[in-house]
C-alpha cells in the first residue's frame, strides 16, 4: 500500500466506514486531514484485504475532539465485507465528566452525528493488517467490553481506547498524554508510526 501523507477530500459513501475512511479520496482537497498508511501486513494466502484504521475527529457543536477505531474487511474486488467503528464514551452525558470516572461504554460509532460527517474528520492512520493481527486487535476490544472500565477524563478515555488497540496490531505508539486533545495525540501515533515505517 502506498504510504501517503496529504489533505484529502473524502467524499460520502452509502457504506458507513467503508471507502469513506480508507480509500475514497480526490485530488482537489476542500478541509485538511492528515493521512497516513502503514503496511502491518505479513506474507498470505488469503485474498482478503484487512485494515485497522485510528482516527480522530473534532466535536459538534464543540468539545475536544474523539478518538475511535475502524474495523474493515474487503474482499480481493474491493468489495466491503464488513466495517465496524467504535469507540469509548462514557456512558451518561454529564456537563461534566467527573474526574473520580463514571462508567465508560463501546458505542458504535455510526450512532454519532459527528463521527458521520466527512468534514469533521482530522486524521486517520490507515494499518494494512493480515487476518491474525486484526483478530488480535478484536480480543483486545472484548478485552475492553469485558472490563466494563469506568471512564476517566484524564486516565482513562478514548485515546487509551485507540493506544491499546494500536499496541494490538504491533505499532509502538505514544502514550496519551494528559489534557491532550484526541487529534493531537493521533497525529503523535501517526508521526510515530512513519517513523517506525521508515526505519
Amino acid at each position: 500500500m502506498p504510504k501517503t501523507r496529504q489533505a484529502v477530500l473524502l467524499t460520502r459513501c452509502p457504506q458507513f466506514l467503508g471507502a469513506l475512511f480508507i480509500l475514497a479520496v480526490t485530488a482537489v482537497p476542500t478541509w485538511a486531514e492528515v493521512i497516513e498508511c502503514v503496511n502491518l501486513s505479513g506474507a498470505s494466502d488469503d485474498d482478503h484485504r484487512y485494515y485497522v484504521v485510528l482516527c480522530a475527529r473534532e466535536s459538534i457543536p464543540w468539545g475536544p475532539g474523539h478518538a475511535f477505531v475502524v474495523w474493515l474487511e474487503q474482499a480481493a474486488d474491493g468489495q466491503v465485507l464488513d466495517a465496524t467503528g467504535l469507540g469509548f464514551y462514557p456512558s451518561e452525558r454529564p456537563l461534566i465528566v467527573r474526574f473520580f470516572g463514571i462508567r465508560g461504554e463501546i458505542v458504535d460509532e455510526s450512532t454519532r452525528e459527528a463521527s458521520v460527517e466527512p468534514t469533521l474528520l482530522t486524521h486517520r492512520l490507515v494499518c494494512q493488517v493480515d487476518r491474525p493481527t486484526l483478530l488480535r486487535s478484536r480480543s483486545a476490544l472484548m478485552k475492553w467490553h469485558k472490563a466494563e472500565r469506568n471512564y476517566r477524563l484524564l486516565a482513562c478515555n478514548c485515546k487509551h481506547f485507540a493506544y491499546e488497540i494500536a499496541c494490538a496490531i504491533g505499532l509502538k505508539p505514544p502514550k496519551p498524554r494528559v489534557a491532550e486533545r484526541p487529534p493531537a495525540y493521533i497525529n503523535r501515533v501517526i508521526d510515530a508510526a512513519s517513523r517506525e515505517d521508515e526505519q
